[in-house]
């Protein structure tokens, strides 16, 4: 009896209609008109508080995920790729000099800092249509919602480098897989959704502030 080749996941990818430049062009445009356009074109902004509900749920699943794989992939790593003997493979916990070599890891860094920070252009709109809109409630507001993104982003840092500290992926979730790693394909799918309803919050945001600027108001009309 002959025997086939085991299929991964990958495999389907690569040789199914999900692979295809063209399949993916149709869902980004499909997913740009149906779901980000209407969005994008909300006049109140407080309709979008769901869909950062929705983003810290995302976040949290993805966070579960690589913490409950840590293990996994700290043994793995350890057995089949580490060797103190290999200058290309073992890793130096304490040298910290290729943070600053030509390839500017240390920049590549901060600007991914700076960027999972660049949501703070909402406030203002937001704090328009609060009902309770005092300066020590808002100021609670904005001081635990940064204390909880610092909190996932250095679970996601941390726990995602010692999955790989090996050729570390630019995102955690494009890391080497063990096996068929179904869990961080949902994974992944969650970061999709998480991205694409982030447009709107900082869209709406963003044009509301330059309606105010240009125009004294924000509401759209047959003219804007």
């Amino acid at each position: 009896v002959g025997t086939f080749p085991e299929k991964t996941l990958e495999d389907f990818y690569k040789l199914s209609i999900w692979g295809q430049i063209w399949f993916k062009i149709v869902i980004m445009v499909s997913t740009s008109i149906i779901v980000v356009l209407p969005l994008n074109l909300l006049k109140d902004v407080t309709k979008l508080r769901f869909t950062s509900i929705f983003g810290i749920f995302c976040l949290l699943l993805v966070s579960i995920i690589i913490i409950f794989q840590l293990p996994n992939y700290i043994d793995y790593y350890w057995e089949h790729t580490y060797n103190r003997y290999d200058k290309e493979t073992w890793v130096n916990w304490y040298d910290i000099s290729t943070a600053f070599t030509s390839k500017l890891y240390f920049f590549k860094g901060s600007a991914t800092l700076f960027y999972a920070y660049n949501c703070h252009m909402g406030l203002f709109p937001v704090y328009e249509k609060l009902r309770l809109s005092s300066e020590k409630r808002v100021n609670k507001v904005i001081t635990r919602s940064i204390l909880m993104d610092a909190f996932f982003y250095i679970i996601v840092g941390l726990t995602g480098y010692l999955t790989q500290p090996y050729k570390t992926p630019n995102f955690i979730i494009e890391r080497e897989k063990i096996g068929n790693d179904i869990v961080m394909t949902i994974g992944r799918l969650l970061i999709v959704f998480l991205i694409v309803f982030k447009i709107p919050a900082n869209y709406n945001a963003l044009r509301i502030s330059i309606f105010e600027l240009f125009f004294g108001t924000h509401e759209i009309d047959n003219k804007r």
